[in-house]
């Protein structure tokens, strides 16, 4: 972690993700609720949103399935385009949109000190080592 320049845990850290499906909203949730990770912005197919304060996931969830999108959530800032989000600095960046993540063209801009390319095994073991 030192190499990184962060410090070990996931307290304070910030945390962009690309995708809010199952794992990216259980990713998302867990980190927030357990971590005390602060989710800085979030990418899906219909945009992107911002919001330097942070974004409360399971909020952000709902309002999903009331609205259809992620667009638009109260305190948040929408960005320019789907890709956006993923060159924000962050230190935490989950890409979960297998799909679409190698043509979204954005991994020689992509900012984040880390990467969780398999977030939910990470977090098993995360749980299983604090038990």
């Amino acid at each position: 972690m030192a190499k990184l320049g962060l410090s070990t845990g996931l307290a304070g850290k910030t945390m962009v993700i690309q995708g809010l499906g199952n794992v990216g909203a259980y990713t998302g949730t867990i980190c927030q609720e357990e971590g005390d990770v602060k989710v800085i912005a979030v990418a899906e197919y219909e945009g992107s949103i911002y919001s330097e304060k942070g974004i409360n996931i399971a909020d952000l969830v709902k309002y999903r399935q009331e609205t259809g999108s992620i667009l638009g959530f109260p305190g948040t800032k929408t960005l320019k385009d789907r890709t956006s989000a993923l060159e924000l600095e962050c230190d935490i960046l989950v890409p979960l949109l297998w799909k679409i993540r190698s043509t979204w063209g954005t991994q020689t801009r992509s900012r984040p000190r880390s990467s969780l390319k398999r977030p939910m095994d990470r977090l098993r073991q995360m749980r299983r080592r604090s038990c």
